[in-house]
């Protein structure tokens, strides 16, 4: 029987896919793999390929079969004939997908909620004051979409009515176990709206680690008298035992149930509670902790950061880190909110699978300003192939925040001196200092200063924001700022 058309594709992409497996194994020295190299090998078991291994695996495909792979080829297919099959499938169903297209800020600069006390103010304002605009470019799945502050309120609306269904009374802590996503934006607003506090906690990144992971969950809700959980599906097992280990929780629901529940009511919403979030310290000097910050606190530390940064018309955030993160919630979002300049949002799993995603979203919407750990700077550095970025240009990124663990000079200056053939520029590299504790910054290097370092070769971290003091006493950083938390002392 002779082969039918999309067969003998596959067999030529199957081809061609060995071809360049066979070409990576010979460079890395793994001749016994490349010569034993067949269709059915496992790439992880078989041929030794991590995961950056299979990035630049990716990256050589695309190149040699001038197509974009599915992002999640690798979770999908573990060997050539499993991704011959995937692209195949992909390229038929992206053939008749219309291409999401960023656009650029015009330049004309959003007016600023000066009056607002609380953040449901601060939404309320852009949806009367800029209605339409969009607000977040939400990349997700190889796809795109824009989301504007008037369709988070809507969700957020019926959300907080869905809880005040359920029961939930003013001043409860309210867990939110989301990834990136539109359904976070609608949970955290809908919480604050419904009088309750939001408190952001990270979904599972290890699943061999559950046990681990639910035990420090189940703690922390525990401590914090949390009485409610908002999940998603794919971790709907994981709530349900959290919810039997913390007897305070009176219900768990996914943010689709909470809407529609919602939507069969008028209930009048409530004023907002005073504290805006609980939002956890970093872990890295002991467990971590729920840190409730004033509407107030939050306000101040962005209006700090507005004024260091020197927001102007032309200027768009970039950001991959959780929106469970101080710098990820307050730092990028709410902070893109505030000032009205756009948000292009990635999740945190698109950057770890194909770190590249960050560069071309900086290039795809122009962006300005981008923040991310030292941690994520190094990656870039030291495992992305420049193929992967041709054709991007990262002279736009004016402000590239290196903060939320220690600054290290090698990175700054590996980083630098790679990327500066596609645009990067020195004086780009902003090393910044925050903690939970005040809202999220409380140290950032001026704009188009530049990172610099002492005799004993230590990066700064840039000035205290204005209004904000620091010192070090005894080894331990010491503060004072208006964005402080009312449960600490300033001690870190």
């Amino acid at each position: 029987m002779s082969a039918t058309a999309p067969q003998v594709e596959q067999l030529t992409i199957e081809q061609q896919v060995m071809e360049i497996v066979r070409e990576l194994l010979l460079q890395q020295g793994k001749e016994r793999a490349a010569a034993n190299l067949k269709p059915t090998s496992s790439f992880e078991r078989d041929l030794g390929l991590a995961s950056l291994d299979l990035v630049e695996l990716m990256v050589r495909c695309e190149q040699k079969l001038e197509l974009e792979l599915p992002d999640e080829i690798a979770e999908q297919a573990d060997t050539p004939a499993g991704w011959a099959k995937a692209i195949q499938q992909g390229t038929q169903e992206k053939s008749a997908e219309s291409v999401y297209r960023i656009v650029p800020p015009s330049g004309v600069i959003a007016p600023e909620p000066v009056a607002a006390e609380t953040l449901v103010d601060v939404l309320r304002w852009h949806v009367e004051q800029t209605p339409g605009k969009t607000h977040i470019h939400l990349l997700e799945a190889g796809a795109g979409r824009g989301i504007t502050c008037s369709q988070i309120l809507d969700g957020a609306e019926a959300v907080a009515r869905g809880l005040l269904a359920q029961g939930i009374e003013r001043g409860a802590p309210v867990a939110i176990l989301l990834p990136n996503g539109e359904e976070f934006l609608h949970a955290f607003f809908g919480i604050v709206l419904a009088g309750a506090i939001p408190l952001p906690l990270f979904p599972p990144a290890d699943p061999t680690r559950l046990t681990e992971y639910m035990e420090r969950q189940a703690n922390l809700l525990r401590k914090t008298n949390a009485r409610f959980l908002i999940a998603f599906e794919q971790v709907r097992a994981l709530a349900r035992m959290l919810r039997v280990s913390v007897p305070g929780i009176t219900g768990v629901a996914q943010v689709e149930t909470l809407r529609e529940l919602g939507s069969r009511t008028q209930r009048k919403l409530p004023t907002p509670h005073e504290t805006a979030i609980l939002q956890l310290t970093s872990g890295t000097t002991g467990d971590a902790k729920a840190i409730p910050l004033t509407h107030a606190n939050v306000l101040a530390d962005i209006r700090g950061i507005g004024r260091r940064v020197g927001v102007n018309g032309h200027d768009a955030v970039v950001s991959w880190l959780p929106l469970s993160s101080d710098l990820g919630l307050v730092g990028c979002w709410l902070f893109a909110m505030y000032y009205g300049i756009p948000l292009t949002l990635l999740s945190p799993k698109e950057f770890f699978e194909r770190p590249d995603t960050w560069f071309w979203a900086i290039h795809d919407s122009r962006g300005t300003l981008s923040a991310a750990p030292n941690f994520a700077y190094e990656m870039c550095a030291r495992r992305l192939p420049m193929a992967s970025v041709e054709g991007v240009d990262l002279s736009c990124w004016r402000m590239a925040v290196n903060a939320g663990e220690n600054v290290l000079g090698e990175t700054i200056e590996h980083f630098t001196r790679r990327f500066a053939p596609i645009g990067f520029r020195p004086e780009a590299m902003a090393p910044g200092y925050g903690l939970a504790e005040a809202g999220v910054a409380l140290a950032l290097t001026d704009p188009g200063a530049g990172p610099w370092c002492d005799e004993n070769g230590f990066y700064s971290v840039g000035r205290p924001l204005d209004g904000a003091e620091v010192r070090i006493h005894n080894g331990h950083v010491q503060f004072r700022a208006a964005s402080q938390s009312p449960s600490v002392r300033g001690e870190d």
